[in-house]
């Protein structure tokens, strides 16, 4: 089991801005199972919220989504290119596109990113090995990416542990994904600089709450590592 001490913020990312902050909950779930009815009429009333919302402002003029934007040029990292998921997921969400489905606890995390205008990886931690660090490699680190990809995480923020980098504000890999067969899962929240400590506290809260509703996971751990 991943514990507060074997996760720590590498001084390369800190240093850009040692505001930098992760929130780290740990869940045990009996079984895993496609997301119900009842969650996907949920996230489909969220969609036409957001909808609405976004009739008015663009994503990119969202407070969050803005300090995320921000914080990757002075990592050097263009926005526009480089999208961290929550913007990238609330952009697909309003648009025409369906809302595509993979199981319980990606959805949720999906619908929660979204929701809280926050980068989140869920991780399968039995395909983690070891400590977890949060930085930027400055090496040609790649991984296999959910999105088909072999992704260059060189320069970018992203999470590693003794094998290899395995997940990001970004994207995430193939290696940590969370699938059906998932027992033990490790749930990231990657927060920009700019939030306080309340709304951290507050986010993980809710966080913690929806899982354990939605898919009857027993919450573990949860902290703030700074």
């Amino acid at each position: 089991m991943i514990k507060p001490s074997e996760v720590n913020i590498d001084s390369s990312i800190s240093k850009v801005s040692s505001a930098t902050s992760l929130g780290i909950i740990t869940y045990k779930v009996q079984k895993l199972t496609e997301s119900s009815n009842n969650f996907k009429e949920k996230f489909a009333s969220l969609k036409e919220i957001l909808i609405d919302k976004y009739s008015t402002i663009k994503v990119t003029e969202q407070d969050e989504v803005k300090a995320w934007r921000e914080f990757l040029k002075q990592l050097k990292i263009d926005p526009s290119r480089y999208k961290v998921s929550s913007e990238a997921l609330i952009k697909r969400t309003i648009s025409d596109k369906p809302l595509f489905w993979v199981n319980g606890a990606v959805d949720v995390n999906n619908f929660l990113s979204v929701l809280h205008v926050t980068p989140m990886g869920i991780y399968d931690m039995n395909h983690i090995q070891g400590s977890i660090s949060y930085g930027l490699d400055s090496n040609e680190a790649s991984y296999d990416a959910l999105n088909g990809r072999i992704v260059s995480m060189k320069g970018k923020p992203h999470l590693s542990d003794e094998l290899s980098g395995f997940g990001s504000p970004i994207v995430d890999s193939q290696r940590t994904k969370v699938t059906i067969e998932s027992k033990n899962l490790m749930h990231v929240l990657y927060f920009h600089p700019g939030i306080s400590q309340d709304e951290k506290i507050m986010i993980i809260d809710k966080t913690t709450k929806t899982f354990s509703e939605e898919l009857g996971a027993e919450v573990t751990s949860n902290n703030v590592i700074n």
